[in-house]
């Protein structure tokens, strides 16, 4: 029925629209190449407190969606391709549902987050861009219906929060985002965290063309008194670990020897560090008592 139906559609459409130019029935789109997002995001439940570099993407990628990230404001055409990708994949989604057995449900569009390091004037000219509500300044959606997502970098505030988009950002944006990161107290757990994240970006960023030498210099010279930060707590740790071990080591020699050692003994080899555990190990040895 839908098929006589469609035939005789088509008919009138094409005897209607003769006069008014060229018509073809069937036109046939050529296969293009395979595309490919980005970045795509299947959504898990988390139960754990984020860090506050997270919670911001947390509430924007709130569910399974995909990323097109440009590193200029987004053109129009660059738009409409990443449009068509999200639409490929609805269609793509919907015919594997109706593979299978029973009723078919609609599948709808999946989330689309366009990433614009600049501003792109002429998608706001073209549709409907509104800010998202109770977010911050650079966060849009896209006409109605199309469940399209629009994040311009260069308009994010500053914070831990947007840290890591703003240094999808142009030079000046990123430049600002490293200023925050050196700023940042070196014992902050979040700190570290962020400068583990930053490390995988070194080699990106010693061959952007669109990075200043000079971000790249103060980014460089970040990892670097991360990385000698981090060697210290190793040492320490260390250390440590030497010292605890070295403890153990007296209270058991002093056992064996015959030396009782007391509540005050004890207190006395917490308050101690390296260099004087070693020396007091080597008294004991050597004259076979505690020494006064």
């Amino acid at each position: 029925m839908h098929k006589e139906h469609d035939e005789r559609a088509k008919l009138i459409a094409e005897k209607a629209l003769d006069c008014l130019g060229e018509v073809q029935r069937e036109l046939e789109i050529p296969a293009t190449d395979a595309m490919r997002f980005d970045l795509s995001l299947k959504r898990r439940h988390i139960d754990e407190v984020l860090p506050r570099y997270v919670v911001l993407a947390a509430l924007l990628f709130d569910t399974d969606c995909m990323m097109e990230v440009f590193s200029q404001a987004v053109p129009l055409s660059d738009f409409w391709d990443s449009q068509l990708k999200q639409l490929a994949w609805r269609r793509q989604e919907q015919q594997k549902v109706k593979a299978q057995p029973g009723p078919t449900p609609t599948v709808r569009l999946s989330r689309l987050w366009i990433i614009s390091a600049g501003r792109p004037e002429a998608l706001f000219v073209e549709y409907t861009v509104r800010p998202r509500a109770g977010f911050p300044n650079g966060i849009y959606d896209v006409g109605e219906g199309l469940n399209i997502g629009l994040i311009v970098v260069s308009e994010l505030p500053p914070g831990p929060e947007t840290l890591l988009l703003r240094l999808m950002g142009s030079a000046a944006v990123c430049d600002q985002a490293v200023e925050e990161l050196r700023s940042m107290p070196e014992g902050d757990p979040e700190t570290a965290e962020l400068l583990r994240i930053l490390s995988y970006l070194q080699h990106t960023l010693r061959r952007a063309k669109d990075v200043s030498d000079e971000v790249t210099t103060k980014m460089i010279e970040t990892w670097a008194k991360f990385e000698r930060h981090e060697q210290s707590l190793v040492e320490k740790g260390m250390e440590k670990g030497m010292e605890k071990s070295l403890r153990k080591s007296i209270v058991y020699m002093c056992e064996l020897i015959g030396i009782p050692v007391s509540a005050e003994h004890c207190e006395q080899l917490e308050g101690m560090r390296l260099e004087a555990l070693q020396s007091l190990q080597e008294q004991i040895r050597r004259t076979r008592a505690w020494p006064v």
